[in-house]
């Protein structure tokens, strides 16, 4: 697990496939994924798969990177750590997020809404024990 959570006292659990969640369907109340989908080879799999492991009346916290750009970029032939680099701005993103992400999520299914950090937790250290900037977007998905 990255260091960072261990800095950040997040006791993590266990680590798994998001294409291939390996729990029953409707199993959480609350899923806090945060910077995670940009690192996932199907995105939209690991979407479906969230809204899938989600209870009915659960909530799943959803963030990720985004850039001031219309639609999500992303190409098969920059998969090196060099042209990731390049053009999705870290060696081991998948994609660059754009404005239609909130439509990503809404494609597998989920109601969702999008709001910013700031408005929903006004505690600067429990911003960072999150990693989170107050401008930054969250997505916040039911079923």
């Amino acid at each position: 697990m990255p260091e960072i959570y261990i800095e950040r006292n997040i006791n993590i659990r266990e680590k798994v496939n998001m294409e291939e969640i390996p729990y029953e369907d409707n199993t959480f109340d609350f899923i806090y994924n945060s910077h995670v989908l940009e690192h996932v080879p199907d995105d939209i799999k690991g979407m479906e798969e969230l809204r899938r492991v989600l209870k009915e009346d659960g909530v799943c916290i959803t963030t990720v990177p985004l850039s001031p750009i219309p639609e999500t970029f992303e190409k098969e032939e920059y998969n090196t750590p060099e042209l990731r680099l390049k053009h999705y701005g870290q060696r081991d993103h998948l994609r660059r997020y754009g404005d239609d992400f909130k439509d990503r999520l809404a494609s597998v299914g989920f109601d969702v809404d999008e709001v910013l950090v700031k408005d929903v937790m006004s505690d600067e250290n429990k911003r960072k024990v999150f990693g989170l900037l107050e401008h930054e977007k969250v997505f916040i998905c039911r079923k």
